[in-house]
């Protein structure tokens, strides 16, 4: 079996479950929570219980007009989206999502990037979302916009040295960059209760 094309249909089941699934309910989950904090309904128009409203609100933003400022590098700005959407959604290719499959007597690990890096790959893709804001700055060529992402790109710097810490405590007891291994650990130790 051709491994690139076992790659490809896994990196589309990810995505295709990511974006049709994960994110409209997330995006639902995350404006009834708000409603529910600030006293209102929330979504409820579309759907039951306004489960279709992030279908509504993807189709909307289809036909909306795509505005950039006169002084803008258009190059940049637009580019901007794409370098944020990218690594955001390229982070899932080192997650396994199953456990191993055996298909025609080969065993497929689940995963689309398998690897020993697994954590740092995923860490690394996580912060290269830093420079879709310094890119979006610039394009747009206002100063003030240029500060705001600077200082913005700086707070997710000085979050991702944090969560790089955070990190440490899972993997010291694994020894291991592999993710696989790392849930297997996990499985076994009760999520790292019962070390």
């Amino acid at each position: 079996m051709n491994t690139a094309l076992v790659a490809l249909a896994q990196y589309l089941a990810v995505l295709a479950v990511v974006l049709g699934v994960v994110t409209p309910v997330m995006a639902w989950v995350e404006r009834r929570g708000m409603a529910m904090i600030q006293d209102r309904r929330g979504p409820n128009r579309v759907g039951p219980l306004g489960l279709l409203q992030s279908l509504v609100d993807g189709l909307k933003f289809f036909f909306k007009e795509d505005i950039v400022p006169a002084a803008a590098d258009r190059t940049m700005y637009l580019l901007a989206p794409i370098l944020a959407l990218v690594p955001a959604l390229t982070t899932f290719v080192v997650i396994p999502f199953a456990p191993p499959l055996e298909l025609d007597g080969q065993l497929i690990e689940m995963v689309v990037v398998p690897g020993e890096a697994g954590v740092l790959v995923f860490l690394a893709m996580a912060s290269l979302g830093v420079y879709a804001l310094v890119t979006a700055g610039y394009g747009s060529n206002n100063k003030y916009s240029l500060m705001g992402s600077v200082r913005a790109s700086a707070q997710l710097i000085s979050y991702e040295l944090a969560l790089g810490l955070s990190v440490l405590a899972v993997l010291l007891p694994v020894g291991s960059f592999e993710l696989s291994k790392v849930i297997a650990y996990q499985q076994e130790h009760a999520w790292n209760i019962l070390m």
